[in-house]
């Protein structure tokens, strides 16, 4: 729980001083960061075209971020904060796909999620959050909750079918679907 709340915090704290683009770029990285802790522990074999690739995609990655033409102390701080997200978001998977072979999917989300919004309450000490103005407003964020649920408990029984690297891969295409969803 304490993982997904600072995966959260790390991600949304991002977007304070980086545009969301550039966060959810950032973000991905956790399935190479997933890979990569999996090759180390021996629970995945990579070879020497898969990390060929994975290292290009790494340094692609900072020409699309623009990391060698930064302009503010700030952006290096949304950096770090997306980074700790990306880090805390494979953790979490990987933790997630052990937890799935012992314990059902609905219990592993019901008790991480139970401690995240335990460790989430103390963020009002920071700043209020801003509720919505009207009734549409709170119509969307009923809507949103209701589908961030529903996608949460499919995240689970995703990781306990195909694994916590796999779920990662298939994950990327979310990029994709909101562009769908956006056009």
């Amino acid at each position: 729980g304490f993982i997904q709340a600072l995966s959260i915090v790390g991600i949304l704290w991002s977007l304070v001083y980086l545009p969301g683009p550039v966060t959810v770029i950032l973000l991905f990285t956790s399935t190479l960061m997933l890979l990569f802790f999996m090759w180390l522990k021996g629970e995945v074999e990579v070879n020497s075209w898969l990390f060929v690739t994975t290292a290009a995609c790494l340094a692609g990655l900072t020409f699309v971020v623009d990391l060698w033409h930064t302009k503010t102390s700030n952006e290096f701080i949304g950096y770090a904060l997306a980074m700790l997200g990306a880090g805390a978001t494979a953790s979490r998977l990987y933790i997630f796909g052990k937890l799935t072979k012992s314990k059902p999917p609905m219990v592993v989300g019901a008790e991480t999620f139970l401690c995240a919004f335990l460790f989430l309450l103390f963020l009002p000490i920071y700043q209020a959050p801003i509720l919505p103005h009207s009734m549409a407003g709170w119509g969307w964020a009923i809507l949103c909750a209701g589908t961030l649920s529903l996608g949460s408990v499919a995240m689970f029984f995703g990781i306990a079918k195909v694994g916590p690297f796999y779920f990662s891969l298939y994950n990327k295409m979310e990029p994709v679907f909101a562009a769908i969803f956006s056009a």
